[in-house]
């Protein structure tokens, strides 16, 4: 039988389904076990109870780590997500390094961070990508934006030459109508007025766009992203990880800024289909030779020695957050997970 792993992840992507990919991986080694978990603070007991654990984005504080020392860990950190209490500060990555906590990181910047902290920890840098839906070119363009708070349509709407584009399906999970825009381009809004969209609905409507506009100045992975790509999409985006991760030149997007004159080329949309579909490919196959890596850190040995000073040094730092009242993030509440099996 396969020994079994706690898999802790946040409670938010029962819905998205954001750790499946994950799951899969493990899967062929593993009994995994969920914790859904509700708050950054409070974690279901049981997880002690494992020799295996494996943490998506969440992380438990210092003192709830340290009751899990000599435990095999991996953690997968988010570069949207700074982590309570220490953001990626550098007592975060030493506080790793000390519990002998393994690292897989999707963020290019994450990565970068960690070597130029000359920080030793067992990390690995993987890029995600899911395996080409071949699309059809649409002569008509239409653009897909969701509308997720950080983004705004008029940050990337000057960037875009509008006589060329047939629709815009604009997912809004906050508001009914987009904000101000010029009435004369109101008629290309297609308006999709859901609270949340079910992942076959989404890739449904995703597939009948050309472009995608990333809806986020900060990505963790960005899964709408790596679906697009799948399907040879060119992607309208701000400059920043994960998302210039994959944006490599303006074949396969586009970085958008206020400046007016600055216009993506819509031939270039057209013409590079096959080149995208090409790259993903290429790094899908990428992907699927390097995940395995994942499996072999849990086969390296974790060890753990006691350092008073470094004990200190934590207390100290707790010490000052508090005085200062400067927490990164505010927890989303103080329920425990529960346990289901995948």
């Amino acid at each position: 039988m396969n020994s079994k792993v706690a898999f802790i992840d946040h409670y938010y992507h029962t819905k998205t389904k954001s750790g499946d990919f994950l799951k899969e991986i493990l899967f062929s080694n593993f009994k995994i076990d969920n914790y859904w978990i509700k708050s950054d603070l409070k974690f279901n007991k049981n997880i002690f109870n494992y020799k295996n654990l494996f943490f998506f984005q969440i992380l438990p504080n210092f003192s709830t780590l340290k009751k899990l020392k000599n435990k095999n860990i991996i953690w997968v950190p988010m570069y949207d997500s700074p982590h309570y209490p220490y953001g990626y500060s550098w007592i975060l990555w030493k506080m790793i390094e000390y519990l002998d906590i393994k690292v897989v990181s999707f963020s290019k910047k994450i990565s970068h961070q960690i070597k130029k902290k000359n920080i030793n920890i067992n990390c690995i840098s993987l890029k995600f990508f899911k395996k080409n839906k071949y699309q059809k070119i649409n002569n008509k363009i239409n653009i897909f934006f969701w509308n997720r708070g950080d983004i705004k349509i008029k940050d990337w709407i000057n960037s875009v030459d509008l006589k060329f584009i047939n629709k815009i399906y604009y997912l809004n999970l906050d508001q009914i109508y987009p904000e101000s825009i010029d009435k004369s381009i109101k008629d290309k809004f297609l308006i999709i007025k859901r609270k949340f969209l079910d992942q076959k609905i989404f890739l449904k409507l995703l597939s009948k766009c050309e472009i995608f506009v990333s809806p986020r100045k900060k990505e963790g992975i960005g899964m709408a992203q790596v679906e697009a790509l799948s399907m040879g999409q060119y992607l309208l985006a701000f400059n920043d990880s994960t998302m210039n991760d994959y944006i490599l030149n303006k074949k396969i997007g586009f970085f958008f800024s206020k400046n007016k004159n600055d216009i993506i080329n819509i031939k270039n949309i057209i013409n590079f289909k096959k080149y995208r579909l090409d790259f993903n490919r290429k790094n899908y196959l990428k992907y699927e030779t390097r995940k395995k890596l994942i499996l072999k850190l849990y086969a390296k040995k974790t060890k753990f020695k006691f350092n008073f000073f470094f004990e200190l040094l934590v207390l100290i730092f707790y010490i000052y957050k508090i005085l200062k009242r400067s927490f990164i993030t505010i927890p989303f509440s103080r329920n425990n997970g529960h346990v289901v099996h995948w």
